[in-house]
């Protein structure tokens, strides 16, 4: 019974990854009758900063097998529960090409003092797999 909780809980995360990633990518692009990205399709390219702050694209990841992009928050409960989840999905799969990254969706921008913020509050929560 826990797992198949914890198997919806997973499925419900990907599934708002994934609206929230279409949503966003249908502001930016001209919207069509049929779906931006089918199945298959490469994912556009986008470059964010990583929790260093240097500038990262996510070409910089194509020659994984699949990439997953999980959008959290240090404001949401489900976030932390997300996070340890796949950062479990990570180590168990991550000798098969399969990556996790993780993209804060607290602010647009953040500033020195709220990355600072992130950053303990993610050390508190998980290994540093999405670093």
């Amino acid at each position: 019974m826990g797992r198949i909780r914890n198997a919806k809980k997973i499925i419900l995360v990907l599934s708002a990854a994934i609206f929230i990633a279409t949503y966003g990518v249908s502001l930016t692009y001209p919207t069509k009758t049929e779906a931006l990205l089918q199945t298959g399709d490469n994912a556009p390219d986008f470059t964010l900063k990583d929790i260093e702050g240097r500038e990262t694209g996510l070409s910089r990841f194509s020659q994984k097998k699949a990439v997953i992009i999980l959008f959290w928050s240090t404001w949401s409960v489900n976030s932390s529960v997300a996070l340890k989840r796949f950062e479990e999905y990570y180590k168990k799969y991550k000798d098969r090409g399969i990556l996790v990254v993780g993209i804060n969706a607290d602010n647009q921008t953040i500033s020195d003092e709220d990355m600072k913020a992130i950053k303990n509050w993610l050390k508190s929560l998980i290994s540093p797999f999405l670093f």
